[in-house]
């Protein structure tokens, strides 16, 4: 099977994003993917992160993904979910043989604590049928009420000072890896 492997990077101590989930309730927006770390489909899979997109070939593909969200507020609660959007259909990609959409297991986090990341998975396997299609990752919150924020995509770990392999580490944000079958 080959594989590609996008994340969402940020420079060590920069959080993932903002936004006020009062403002944006029941909507859904894209996930950042700026980098793309492996890409052994080579020039069938076409990244584009400044679009925190992909677009793929005909095939079947096997996604597998990780994603943080936070609340900054003891408060909070939250309820999230998280799906693969295909662009091109304007539609979200169903599994291969189905018409269930591959989301993310929803959840609801009740808050005890003032900064707390969760993670949500997104695994499933689709099928690309007759042409290239364009994909990105939609993320949706519930309104936690006025004054709330959400650090939406995650909340860095104030870490500065460690070293990987001799250099400041990076915060990592959400983790995609798509592997194609046929």
């Amino acid at each position: 099977m080959s594989i590609a492997i996008m994340v969402h990077k940020e420079a060590n101590g920069v959080n993932g994003g903002a936004l006020n989930p009062a403002a944006v309730a029941d909507k859904f927006y894209v996930r950042k993917l700026n980098v793309q770390l492996a890409n052994q489909v080579e020039s069938q899979l076409v990244f584009d992160g400044s679009a925190y997109s992909f677009t793929l070939p005909p095939g079947t593909y096997r996604i597998d993904a990780s994603f943080t969200i936070n609340t900054n507020s003891a408060s909070a609660d939250i309820g999230y979910c998280v799906g693969l959007y295909n662009l091109t259909t304007a539609t979200f990609e169903v599994y291969t043989g189905g018409t269930e959409a591959i989301l993310a297991a929803t959840g609801y986090t009740k808050k005890n604590a003032s900064v707390c990341n969760e993670t949500i998975y997104l695994r499933g396997q689709f099928t690309v049928s007759s042409s290239n299609k364009t994909y990105q990752i939609m993320h949706k919150c519930s309104d936690i009420g006025a004054g709330q924020s959400i650090w939406f995509c995650g909340f860095n770990d104030q870490m500065t000072g460690a070293n990987v392999n001799g250099a400041v580490a990076s915060q990592f944000y959400a983790f995609v890896k798509i592997g194609r079958e046929t």
